[in-house]
């Protein structure tokens, strides 16, 4: 990991404000998914940004209030069922906690979601030897509906 990647996905993740999430799920290793959608017009040659999708390949953690909904150790089938609560809200905040890169995303009805990066080595000045992060926004883009 580098501090550059990690930078990079907090740009990324700042730009997400505003959007819903349309997609809350897991994959491979109980990695967190969550898809946004931006509605953009068609820009030139009618390119138009796809939904984006945050991926979380770190501990993680979903509240509301005062209540944990769920977590990144909790068993699968529980958490596809309580992260489901993300689909239709809309992402109000995003803060990233220096040096850590801890972030908390928070979204309308009072739910926040924690991401805690796992590998404070990764987060020094020198940096891991992959150049990513932990959690990270990627995004396709569409021409005229098909994936470019």
């Amino acid at each position: 990991m580098t501090l550059a990647a990690y930078r990079a996905s907090a740009a990324k993740l700042r730009d997400l404000r505003g959007t819903t999430c349309v997609g809350a799920g897991t994959d491979y290793a109980f990695m967190l998914v969550l898809d946004f959608e931006r509605i953009r017009p068609h820009g030139m040659h009618g390119v138009q940004e796809s939904p984006y999708s945050l991926v979380c390949e770190c501990w993680w953690r979903l509240e509301r209030r005062e209540d944990v909904i769920a977590g990144s150790g909790d068993e699968q089938a529980a958490i596809e069922a309580r992260i489901a609560v993300l689909r239709g809200r809309r992402l109000e905040d995003v803060e990233t906690f220096l040096p850590s890169y801890t972030a908390r995303l928070a979204f309308d009805g009072g739910l926040a979601l924690w991401i805690f990066p796992d590998d404070s080595r990764q987060l020094s000045s020198e940096g891991g030897d992959v150049d990513n992060a932990d959690w990270y926004v990627i995004s396709r883009a569409l021409v005229d509906g098909r994936e470019a």
